[in-house]
């Protein structure tokens, strides 16, 4: 009996075989179609996030990679290259007639000051790109900086003038005048004074509203930095006859003579105004007591050391050197913590705002970003050519980065990722965030200061493509502003590359 079902049963067998083998297809079939609808979806989704608001592409850009994920399709694949179109695209323009040399952020971020060699510096709505003011000059000018208050703005100027300005009428105020092109000019925590340094061998304090003859603060050359204490009572000067001197905001008496053995290049306060420290060309930083005058330590390098940064809490100091190093010090005991290796002359060290990461730039086509404590480097971003600027966001979220190759950069610091590449004509000298961090400042050789609304990028994990450094890409946040290479102008926010 058995025997004469046999095929009966091997039919049925095969009949349900096919049967599943068919619903597993439709199955499949109906599974791809919805991923179509759902990709579709997103990809619709993703244009109409770029068609409500000029500032939609970072979540267009999330959208049009979900869509291509969830299932390839021309529509997905159109809305991604749209928005990335829009990714890193200039939000403004701001053009002049010469090379631009400085861009400042008003303090609310509202508006920008530029400075350029053609002998003008303007102030501009940053978010129209509308020219409010243009304040003309009789020589290149050479640094621009807003008040504290926004109300003002000053100018340093190659006319040996320094000038400050109503940011809102374009009205002059006063006019600083004295020997020596201007090379730098700085307000004072309050507002109230301005001080500059140039190449007459003296840096000058003014007071803001009168135009009453300014206090000379001598040295015997050159004066490369000038720097007010956090609460403005002081003033610390670094010049190149191997003396940085400490003195009083409000009369100019001299009140602690701090002597080098060879130019000091740059200098700092502690965020509590307690200790100075000073980078030398004597192959030293040293850190000293500025109401004594005594020397508190001596950090020893190999070469030149170019920049010096306290961390936001006072408790460690870091140093950029000419040997191709970055340490991090402990300023009262004088003791190396960790050192950070670069594979040529590092120009710029910053901690971040909470006190956890450093970042460095440096000529060999680099900027690391650095654990602060252990001196493990997190993450190196590569360049094409020598990077003259790095700016953390104030949320920490991004990096940006000026390098001589005409672009700047901007990174996630999480995953190492690049977010956008920024174009300029020539070399980008400078880079900044405004202070809510909406917006990104750069100023180049090409003649333009630009400012930008830098995407912030879906978070995903970076590739593991070898850096020119031979590490790995992966990074970290914190928060920060761009600190001076030893052959920039400080501006206010931004740093600037010389002639």
């Amino acid at each position: 009996m058995a025997a004469e079902h046999a095929a009966d049963i091997e039919g049925i067998a095969h009949y349900i075989a096919l049967s599943k083998e068919h619903a597993e297809m439709e199955q499949a079939e109906r599974s791809r179609s919805l991923r179509q609808l759902a990709a579709l979806r997103l990809a619709r989704h993703s244009q109409d996030a770029l068609a409500a608001s000029a500032d939609g592409h970072p979540l267009a850009l999330a959208l049009g990679v979900l869509s291509l994920e969830t299932a390839p399709t021309f529509d997905g694949d159109l809305a991604l290259r749209s928005a990335l179109r829009l990714a890193g695209r200039p939000r403004r323009r701001f053009t002049h007639n010469g090379r631009v040399v400085s861009a400042a952020f008003s303090p609310d971020g509202t508006r920008l000051a530029t400075a350029c060699d053609d002998g003008t510096a303007r102030v501009w709505d940053a978010a129209s790109g509308a020219a409010i003011v243009s304040l003309a000059h009789e020589a290149a000018v050479s640094e621009v900086v807003f008040s504290p208050d926004g109300t003002h703005v000053a100018t340093a100027c190659d006319d040996g003038a320094a000038r400050v300005w109503d940011a809102v009428s374009g009205a002059e105020l006063v006019r600083f005048a004295h020997g020596g092109w201007r090379q730098s000019v700085v307000f004072s925590p309050d507002g109230t004074c301005v001080a500059t340094v140039g190449s007459d061998g003296a840096a000058w304090m003014w007071n803001t509203t009168a135009g009453t003859e300014g206090t000379r603060l001598d040295h015997d050359n050159e004066v490369n930095e000038v720097v007010f204490s956090p609460d403005g009572t002081r003033v610390v000067t670094a010049g190149d006859d191997a003396l940085a001197r400490v003195w009083d905001a409000a009369s100019g008496a001299e009140l602690a003579r701090l002597t080098h053995d060879d130019a000091v290049l740059s200098v700092a306060f502690s965020p509590d105004g307690a200790r100075v420290a000073a980078a030398s060309s004597e192959s030293a930083a040293r850190v000293w007591d500025p109401v004594t005058g005594a020397e508190i330590t001596r950090l020893i390098h190999d070469r030149s050391v170019r920049s010096v940064a306290f961390s936001p809490d006072g408790t460690r100091l870091a140093t950029a050197c000419a040997d191709g190093t970055a340490r991090v010090w402990d300023p009262v005991a004088g003791a190396e913590i960790t050192r950070l290796a670069h594979n040529d002359e590092v120009n710029m060290v910053v901690f971040s705002l909470d006190g956890r990461y450093l970042a460095t730039g440096s000529d060999d086509h680099s900027a690391r970003v650095w654990d602060a404590a252990s001196g493990t480097e997190i993450t190196c971003l590569t360049h094409d050519r020598l990077i003259w600027s790095v700016a953390f966001s104030p949320d920490g979220t991004r990096l940006a980065t000026a390098c001589a190759d005409g672009t700047a950069r901007v990174w996630d610091p999480v995953t190492g990722a690049e977010i956008t590449r920024l174009a300029h004509n020539d070399e980008v000298n400078a880079v900044a965030f405004s202070p809510d961090g909406r917006y990104l400042a750069t100023g180049g050789d090409d003649r333009t200061a630009r400012v930008w609304i830098p995407p912030r990028g879906p978070r995903s994990p970076a590739s593991p493509t070898t850096a020119a450094c031979g590490r790995w890409r992966s990074a970290p946040t914190g928060p920060g502003w761009p600190q001076p290479a030893p052959t920039a102008r400080r501006g206010s926010g931004c740093w600037t590359r010389p002639d």
